[in-house]
């Protein structure tokens, strides 16, 4: 693992609790929050379909919200498959989260490591609009996307 993972893992394990400001509630965008633990554990966070670190790519999920999981979204569909392939073959850190007041509470957090590009095409859905071609999993298939789980919380 590259030494950014083992930090984030560290840093993850070491804030089980975060405080979560009322006037940063948003209950139009559904990701506010999982963008805002992304941005607290992540030190330069950015919006390319790109790992988000060295290693690694870091989605959040409130486990109350379902198991649909964003990994990329495009206007510019050039080499789109490849550029998501290449974002989370490696690694997809998971962290579930639960709201409680102004709280966020990580419930669990596990890093799947080493996707092949047959379980990718097997597991990946690309999902079509007017305007943005979106790749989305569901989380109870990281399991089988992936060939080694490691449970960090």
């Amino acid at each position: 693992m590259t030494k950014a993972v083992e930090l984030l893992k560290k840093r993850v394990v070491k804030n089980k609790i975060i405080n979560y400001p009322k006037h940063l509630h948003n209950k139009k965008d559904s990701g506010a929050v999982g963008k805002f633990v992304e941005d607290y554990f992540i030190d330069s966070p950015h919006g390319n379909n790109t790992e988000d670190i060295k290693g690694l790519e870091l989605k959040t999920k409130d486990i109350e919200s379902g198991n649909d999981i964003s990994i990329a979204g495009y206007n510019n569909p050039v080499e789109m498959f490849e550029r998501t392939y290449n974002k989370i073959k490696k690694r997809i850190g998971y962290i579930q989260y639960k709201i409680r007041k102004d709280k966020i509470h990580i419930v669990s957090f596990k890093i799947y490591e080493k996707c092949t590009l047959i379980n990718f095409k097997i597991f990946v859905r690309s999902i079509k609009n007017k305007s943005k071609i979106k790749y989305r999993i569901y989380a109870k298939d990281l399991p089988n996307m992936y060939e080694k789980e490691l449970i960090i919380i």
